[in-house]
């Protein structure tokens, strides 16, 4: 079992567990939770990430299986084992102050494609038909303009 104590305003601790592929973090607001199936260069990763909360958001929420501390069942129930669960309130807070608010939306916001939005790549590629990773690839190659990604998406399929 590795550990090491982060320097992050949301995340204290991490300890990884190779021979069961287990990744524990220790959120600051929420307590332990036990990530699954992380591959060992992804604690590698997080043990040096210049931002733990950052890394967190990126690499880990969303992408690997996990649970509330398994060990402690009173005050809080227990997350169901192999839910993609979100950790803590922290982060989870900072994400939905971002800019990107989808109830407050103008103009601005309809004539540019987010490509670091997940959700707004995947509208993008479900609305052409066409794969994510190709969405992605139009995006690098075109910029966010709506227009344009249109343009090259209906030459993609036509």
């Amino acid at each position: 079992m590795r550990a090491a104590n982060l320097s992050s305003s949301a995340i204290s601790r991490i300890s990884y567990d190779e021979d069961a592929r287990q990744l524990r973090i220790w959120f600051r607001e929420s307590g332990m939770y036990v990530y699954s199936d992380i591959p060992p260069e992804t604690y590698r990763e997080f043990e040096t990430a210049s931002s733990g909360g950052r890394f967190f958001c990126e690499q880990i929420r969303g992408r690997f299986p996990c649970q509330f501390d398994p060990a402690r069942k009173r005050f809080r129930p227990v997350e169901e084992p192999g839910t993609l669960c979100g950790g803590s309130p922290f982060l989870r807070r900072r994400r939905k102050a971002m800019a990107d608010n989808k109830s407050s939306q103008d103009g601005r916001d309809r004539s540019r494609v987010a490509g670091d939005q997940p959700y707004e790549v995947q509208y993008f590629a479900e609305k052409h038909g066409i794969s994510i990773e190709k969405a992605r690839e139009l995006i690098e190659r075109h910029g966010n303009d709506r227009e344009a990604l249109d343009k090259a998406a209906e030459r993609l399929t036509a």
